[in-house]
């Protein structure tokens, strides 16, 4: 940065002092002194602060909180309804949770107030003391968004599903295509910008993602669920990241990917091969769900609280 200029006086008052070559080194000197004030002053820099990690919600509570004490909010995909949500909604009840599910129009509304919808939605319809955020696909930017303006207190864990965590390279395709900008609206706009991406807060909790392969090689020259590429969901900072072989609207239909969210949202970590491949085997043993979390005894059922 080179300070504002003054009023100069001319070489014939002041030769030696306004030589060019002096003018140089004496721009050159200051710049180099702000620089160093600059990069030791807090604040300074140009680059965003990262989000302050959240509060553990659970801290100072008598023991393990039951899952019927914990809330699973869901937040849909574009272009979908809470209806996509349906099987996963099921098998995160079935678990024990109790679960709540956020709708929206990403064509017919803009993405800032969806966002601040979603977070008026969590303040009137959360009723436990701790609760997580699983999205899917587009609504992985409204829960990242929701940082920004700060979420209730009490989020404890996110799950991304099939995450837009970078502009996807469809979006990028199809952004001036009319029939693309009709059904995604106000999001064709920022799907496609790298700006905006760059400015979306990292979660402030634990989070995970998930990311399917099943895709196409038409559009996609890498591997992909078929919107999203398998790369562009990680993000700086995440917990854990898992792939699995399923395409980009079957990823929350899937029982495999159940088990993951169960699995992280209890312990921070999604399963391993290994015990995904004896969670699945209760399958054929006729269980919708495993007793138990094969690595550290947690079960997979909870018993609703006695007392209620």
């Amino acid at each position: 940065m080179i300070p504002a200029r003054g009023r100069l006086v001319g070489p014939a008052r002041c030769p030696f002092v306004f030589h060019p070559i002096w003018i140089l080194c004496g721009v050159v000197g200051v710049t180099i002194a702000w620089m160093a004030v600059a990069d030791s002053s807090p604040g300074s820099s140009d680059t965003p602060p990262e989000p302050a990690a959240a509060a553990d919600p659970t801290a100072g509570m008598p023991g393990p909180l039951l899952r019927d004490q914990v809330t699973v909010i869901l937040l849909h995909g574009m272009g979908r309804s809470r209806a996509a949500l349906w099987m996963l909604d099921t098998r995160l009840r079935q678990a024990g949770f109790r679960t709540l599910s956020y709708a929206y129009s990403a064509r017919d509304e803009d993405i800032e107030i969806i966002t601040d919808d979603f977070l008026k939605f969590i303040r009137a319809s959360l009723t436990t003391p701790v609760y997580h955020v699983v999205a899917h696909s587009h609504a992985n930017i409204v829960a990242r968004l929701a940082f920004r303006a700060g979420y209730p207190p009490g989020l404890c864990r996110m799950v991304m599903i099939a995450p837009p965590n970078h502009p996807p390279e469809l979006a990028r395709t199809l952004r001036d295509n009319p029939i693309y900008r009709w059904v995604t609206g106000e999001s064709a706009r920022v799907l496609a910008s790298d700006a905006f991406f760059d400015a979306l807060p990292v979660p402030g909790v634990p989070f995970g993602v998930i990311a399917g392969n099943r895709g196409q090689r038409v559009t996609l020259g890498e591997p992909n669920d078929g919107v999203i590429t398998v790369s562009s969901t990680r993000l700086e900072g995440m917990a854990d990241w898992t792939e699995v072989p399923y395409a980009h609207n079957f990823l929350v239909t899937s029982r495999e990917v159940a088990y993951h969210v169960i699995r992280f949202l209890e312990t921070g970590q999604f399963a391993t091969p290994e015990e995904m491949a004896v969670l699945l085997a209760g399958r054929e043993t006729g269980s919708e769900m495993p007793d138990r979390d094969v690595s550290s005894g947690i079960p997979w059922k909870q018993k609703r609280n006695p007392e209620k």
